[in-house]
């Protein structure tokens, strides 16, 4: 029998493509556990992924192929209040990066502060907004 984590993690967002008004869907994940996220990140087209983290703690996750974080944001309705991320595995080690502004709302998110605790990734807090 599947898990209920399971059951729920599979999504799709809403996405529109800056400058369009044209609203496309793209599969992710929504509150996945860390192994759930970090065998998505392995099975990712390039082995980048992206994600969003909501006031609340949510997180949301992508393929980094498939859409920006702007398009999710505008597709799903989600404004300004996010932190926005990126993850990905390069020569071997899993990188994570995220916005310096809303950077408390990782905090607020078990998935990511599981994933800094048990894989030690290099983590990085860049002033852009990515």
């Amino acid at each position: 029998m599947k898990s209920f984590d399971q059951y729920i993690t599979e999504a799709k967002f809403g996405s529109v493509v800056t400058g369009t008004r044209k609203m496309t869907e793209i599969r992710g994940l929504e509150g996945p556990s860390a192994s759930n996220l970090l065998q998505y990140l392995k099975n990712s087209s390039n082995k980048a992924i992206r994600w969003l983290v909501l006031p609340n703690g949510k997180l949301i996750v992508w393929d980094a192929n498939d859409a920006l974080h702007d398009w999710i944001q505008t597709g799903e309705d989600l404004g300004v209040d996010v932190l926005r991320g990126e993850m990905r595995i390069k020569n071997g080690k899993l990188i994570v990066k995220h916005s310096k502004k809303r950077g408390e709302y990782a905090k607020k998110n078990r998935t990511l502060m599981d994933i800094k605790k048990q894989e030690k990734p290099k983590w990085f807090t860049t002033g852009s907004i990515l």
